[in-house]
């Protein structure tokens, strides 16, 4: 293969590694690919799930601000995994003024309104995450995802015919 192919080999190899055992190889191969490969952005991805796999927040972080310095037709997800890196380093409140942050550059994205109402959630305030998590399925009605985690937390709330009908509107839309 050729040095502009190499992230491409990387990926292929990485693919079918899945196990706790195989993440420190998976991790090794991945960051050796160079930046001027032409993959280099999805392989960052890829790293930063393992990461998050791993909950290897310190590092999830590093190679999520690596893929937004990129600016690439992936950057939406770097976001994404900004904000987890900071949540789980319990930095609820800058994960919270970043997702914002998100919600104002991507309007009509479900993911960064889904993301700050989990990072409020994680962060103990269940009640304002609730509250998040229902203007998420008034905005986004026919995501199923966002009928799914209001059940979730109506559940975590004791909430059970609320919950109940959350799952059902999940599985009609």
């Amino acid at each position: 293969r050729s040095a502009m192919d190499y992230g491409s080999g990387v990926l292929d190899s990485t693919s079918d590694m899945k196990s706790e055992t195989q993440a420190g190889e998976m991790l090794q191969l991945l960051r050796s690919v160079p930046l001027a490969d032409r993959l280099y952005e999805r392989v960052l991805l890829r790293r930063a799930g393992v990461e998050a796999d791993r909950d290897s927040f310190p590092q999830l972080l590093t190679t999520a601000e690596l893929g937004l310095r990129e600016h690439g037709t992936l950057e939406n997800l770097f976001h994404y995994e900004k904000i987890a890196a900071l949540a789980g380093l319990k930095r609820f409140s800058e994960a919270e003024a970043y997702a914002d942050t998100c919600i104002l550059h991507y309007p009509g994205s479900f993911l960064f309104a889904d993301m700050k109402a989990r990072v409020v959630n994680e962060s103990g305030d269940h009640a304002r995450a609730l509250l998040l998590f229902e203007a998420d399925v008034k905005r986004f009605p026919a995501s199923a995802a966002a009928h799914a985690v209001l059940g979730n937390v109506a559940l975590q709330e004791g909430r059970t015919a609320q919950a109940a009908l959350c799952y059902s509107m999940a599985l009609c839309v």
